[in-house]
């Protein structure tokens, strides 16, 4: 079974209402596990991480193995992701988070596709990332003519100049 939503809740009792459906939902159809899949901001641009946490040690291990990083210490998973864990574990479901590292700025096609390749190597799927491919390509472009762009106002404003950005 695969679920996708395109927003949260905004309370928490919505958040942990939804949650528990599809928890309970889960357990009548007599799924094997829940994976849920996000991001997480960071304003650090030197990895390109994958976290993940789980409701036991051998879900920890395929997610490991699979290339995502597993803090002891946790991660602070929140809303209805982090939630489907806790809940899970109460009905003594395996359940798993994988969250891709973002800055935030909108759609992470990069973020997606390092969660999706940990995802198919821990579900031993093979997915075709040929449309992602193309999309990072053109987030990196757009990168890199901004990093021009602000590389050539740094330069003007060394120089004493005003400029007007508006």
């Amino acid at each position: 079974m695969m679920m996708s939503g395109d927003c949260q809740p905004l309370t928490s009792y919505g958040q942990y209402e939804v949650a528990s459906k599809i928890v309970q939902y889960a357990v009548e159809h007599s799924a094997s596990k829940i994976i849920s899949i996000g991001g997480f901001v960071s304003p650090r641009r030197d990895k390109d991480l994958v976290v993940g946490a789980a409701t036991g040690s051998s879900l920890v291990s395929e997610l490991t193995s699979a290339g995502a990083i597993v803090e002891k210490e946790g991660v602070p998973i929140v809303g209805v992701a982090g939630l489907l864990i806790a809940l899970a574990r109460t009905k003594k479901l395996d359940a798993a988070c994988l969250l891709g590292q973002t800055f935030g700025l909108g759609p992470d096609p990069a973020a997606t596709q390092r969660v999706l390749r940990v995802l198919g190597k821990a579900l031993e799927l093979k997915l075709d990332f040929s449309n992602l491919d193309r999309q990072v390509a053109k987030i990196r472009t757009v990168e890199k003519k901004i990093g021009q762009i602000e590389k050539k106002l740094a330069s003007m404003l060394r120089k004493d100049q005003t400029i007007y950005i508006g």
